[in-house]
């Protein structure tokens, strides 16, 4: 999963402007929340997380990838809304 974060942070570094509404600070604090929560969600409940971590992974691999730092902000926003 890691790994996976890391391409995310990635690419946002490379789609970071001034003009976006989210910025690399603000992606990098909801990437920072989403893998805390899953840290959280798998000491209660591990196949919950498998389940999460995988629906997770599809999504950022998926055929619309998102091309903007606020399309990632998103996704993370989404993630962290369906684990609470």
């Amino acid at each position: 999963m890691k790994r996976v974060f890391a391409g995310v942070l990635a690419l946002a570094a490379l789609s970071a402007s001034a003009g976006y509404a989210c910025t690399p600070d603000e992606l990098q604090a909801k990437i920072a929340a989403v893998s805390e929560k899953l840290q959280e969600v798998s000491q209660r409940d591990p196949q919950r997380a498998d389940e999460l971590k995988k629906k997770f992974a599809a999504q950022q691999q998926g055929t619309a990838e998102p091309k903007t730092i606020d399309d990632l902000c998103k996704l993370y926003d989404d993630m962290l809304a369906e684990m609470n």
